[in-house]
């Protein structure tokens, strides 16, 4: 006879069935269209342009992971350059 001690140690899936902020599919598929219609976008000109075309917004980073998931990015779309430190000799101005 089965009790609700044996039914609690039973093995059960580790995820959740769904996941609660998932972007849905059909929005998935329509910033890829988005994104490969102006694909001189960066991620970020992507979201913003998405957002006011179709009054939904997503994240510079959710257009980012997309695109990278679907092989569309390659490399960073910038380089964050390295600050120089000027002593008092080397200062640019002198």
């Amino acid at each position: 006879m089965a009790t609700a001690d044996d039914e609690a140690l039973q093995d059960r899936k580790a995820r959740p069935e769904r996941v609660r902020n998932r972007i849905p599919d059909q929005v998935r598929q329509k910033v890829i269209a988005h994104a490969l219609d102006q694909s001189e976008l960066s991620p970020r000109e992507v979201a913003v342009s998405f957002t006011d075309r179709e009054q939904t917004f997503i994240s510079e980073a959710s257009v980012y992971r997309l695109l990278k998931a679907e092989g569309l990015i390659t490399s960073p779309a910038f380089i964050v350059m390295k600050r120089h430190r000027f002593s008092c000799c080397e200062h640019p101005d002198r």
